[in-house]
């Protein structure tokens, strides 16, 4: 639980307790948005927040040593004896797993494409004309980029290039990519919550609709 004590105009004293779970918003971005905007307005992001998707393996079944990833259907990551995570997948290849992705070496330096491994069957993306998402995690509907696009409020037109060239670098691979998220505030506008990286990638490479999920 953090705490912060706010002076008001009238030299009263008002205790703010915001309880904050450390996987989604670092202590020290609150304390640095709270000393630029002021404790209530940070209160008031903190409440609109959503925090990204984050993924890790999972115990198949009763198995001791077979795992898997509800983003990755189809795959069996096998645990090994070597490092804590370090997986084998069915032909043998080692994998490694950090920061929500698998990577072809300890060092996570290169990531490992996993959608050769993936049931096919499950991936959707429109014919072409979206990137690559799973059904399941489609709770929302295909939309045209455009019109996408024109009915968001709130474009966050500063991007984060290395955020960017990674979700654009998804696509490129062929890798799953999760929906974009928005709040339906009526009048046909939207309010973008999560994916404004990828909603740009996916214009730069040219897809005409993309998943959308309505929180």
């Amino acid at each position: 639980m953090f705490h912060h004590t706010k002076k008001t105009s009238n030299n009263h004293s008002t205790n703010e307790s915001v309880s904050i779970q450390r996987n989604k918003v670092p202590t020290n971005a609150i304390l640095q948005m709270q000393r630029t905007i002021g404790n209530k307005a940070t209160m008031n992001l903190l409440k609109s927040y959503t925090p990204q998707i984050q993924r890790f393996p999972e115990k198949k079944g009763d198995s001791n040593d077979e795992y898997i990833d509800k983003q990755y259907p189809g795959v069996t990551f096998i645990k090994t004896s070597g490092k804590w995570n370090e997986y084998m997948l069915n032909d043998g290849t080692i994998v490694y797993y950090d920061e929500g992705k698998y990577w072809k070496d300890a060092n996570t330096s290169q990531i490992m494409d996993l959608s050769g491994y993936m049931n096919q069957q499950l991936i959707e993306n429109a014919g072409g004309k979206s990137y690559n998402y799973l059904a399941s995690n489609l709770t929302g509907r295909l939309m045209n980029i455009m019109d996408l696009y024109r009915a968001i409020t709130n474009h966050r037109e500063k991007l984060d290039i290395p955020r960017y060239d990674a979700a654009k670098a998804e696509m490129e691979r062929g890798e799953i990519v999760y929906p974009i998220e928005v709040y339906n505030i009526g009048d046909g506008k939207l309010r973008l919550s999560q994916g404004n990286h990828r909603l740009w990638a996916a214009r730069e490479m040219g897809y005409e609709v993309v998943p959308v999920n309505f929180l």
